[in-house]
Formats: C-alpha cells, sequence, structure tokens
C-alpha cells in the first residue's frame, strides 16, 4: 500500500487487523469491473435524468433503471473498498460499508419500483420518490466517507479520494435539494453537475488505482 512521508512509529495491531486477509489482485481487477459498469450506468442515467426534465416526463422509467443498475453495480464496490480499508481502519470502515449496503440497497428497490410504476402508467401506493432519495442521501454519505477513509489509509491516491468527496457532497446535497426544491432551481444543476464530475473522475481513478495495485502484487 502507498504511504507517502516519513516512516511512523510501528504500530501494534488490533484482532481484526491482524484477522482480515489480504486482498488478492484478481479481486481488485473484478472490483475493477463493477466500477466501469457503474460509470457506464451513471453516465446514462445522467443523460436521461436530463431528458426526463427536459421532455417533461420522458425516459422516466428508463432513467430509473439506470439508478438500479448503478447501485447494483456498486454494492460489490461497496464491499471491496471496505476489504480494502478495514486492515487500517476498520471500525471506519465497517461504518462506511453499512452505510453503503443499506444506502444502495434502497436505491435498488426504490428505482425498481419507480420504473415499474412509470413504465406501466400506475401511481405508486408508497412516498417511493421519497424513499429513492434517502437512498440518494445516503449513497452520498457513503462515497463521502469512502473519500475520508481513503485520505486517512492512504490506500488509494489522494486524487480518488478527493473525487470521492467532491461526488458524495454533490449526491448528498442534491438529494434534499431536488426533494422539496424541485428540479427549477439553479442549486438543483449545480449540485447535479458536481455529482457527475466527481463521480466520473472517481471511477476512472479508481480504476486505475485497482489495476496498479492488482499489479503490484
Amino acid at each position: 500500500m502507498a504511504t507517502t512521508g516519513e516512516r511512523e512509529p510501528e504500530q501494534l495491531e488490533t484482532p481484526e487487523q491482524a484477522a482480515a486477509p489480504p486482498v488478492a489482485g484478481s479481486e481488485r481487477l473484478r472490483a475493477r469491473r463493477w466500477v466501469g459498469i457503474a460509470l457506464a450506468a451513471t453516465i446514462a442515467g445522467f443523460l436521461l435524468g436530463l431528458g426526463y426534465v427536459a421532455m417533461q416526463g420522458m425516459f422516466g422509467w428508463m432513467s430509473d433503471l439506470g439508478a438500479v443498475t448503478f447501485a447494483v453495480a456498486l454494492l460489490p464496490v461497496a464491499f471491496h473498498l471496505h476489504r480494502e480499508f478495514r486492515s487500517l481502519s476498520p471500525g471506519a470502515s465497517r461504518v462506511v460499508w453499512g452505510v453503503a449496503l443499506l444506502g444502495l440497497s434502497i436505491l435498488a428497490v426504490s428505482g425498481a419500483t419507480l420504473a415499474y410504476h412509470d413504465a406501466t402508467s400506475s401511481p405508486p401506493t408508497l412516498p417511493v420518490l421519497d424513499v429513492q432519495h434517502l437512498g440518494i442521501f445516503l449513497q452520498g454519505i457513503w462515497m463521502i466517507g469512502v473519500g475520508a477513509v481513503g485520505i486517512q489509509t492512504g490506500v488509494f491516491r489522494r486524487k480518488t479520494s478527493a473525487a470521492a468527496l467532491l461526488s458524495g457532497l454533490g449526491y448528498a446535497g442534491g438529494a434534499p435539494v431536488s426533494l422539496y426544491m424541485g428540479f427549477e432551481t439553479p442549486l438543483f444543476y449545480l449540485a447535479f453537475l458536481v455529482a457527475l464530475v466527481g463521480v466520473v473522475v472517481w471511477s476512472l481513478s479508481l480504476r486505475t488505482d485497482l489495476r496498479t495495485l492488482a499489479n503490484a502484487g
């Protein structure tokens, strides 16, 4: 694992840190593929979401399916990041993984529900949109956590962790803005842009880091 600066005094490992199995290169390459799928789904979902706003309701179900694909693809990525972090910061890694599991599961289920109702033109019986925004908010909190733990542990490059922080702020800030203020406010488009730029840079940078770590052993 890459670290910078002077060598710090060696610290005793906790039992949990000592028991954490090493991450194999093949696992990193597999996680890298999932990051690529999530990135493609993100770009498609954002473009379809813009079409939904601009065309007053068109592409809604496809945009929701893009969000489902994004959430499902990120679940194995989130678990892999937990494995990368837990030998260095087990407590924080466990909390971040828990937030990811909850938020991405909510996002996947609510997105699938909305896609079904959009495709069948039947109104949802539950406040599914509110639940979906909760999932988006928790996803943003997860990405903020990934960035913070990444900076703390130095597992990935600072660029990668900073991009995760940026994207997380866009998602976590944009969810309540779009829910309570709608799509017309400039704050929504600002959060939209921050989330999109951040997640694209994070995904590309993370794929590079995972390949580098896999090749290093």
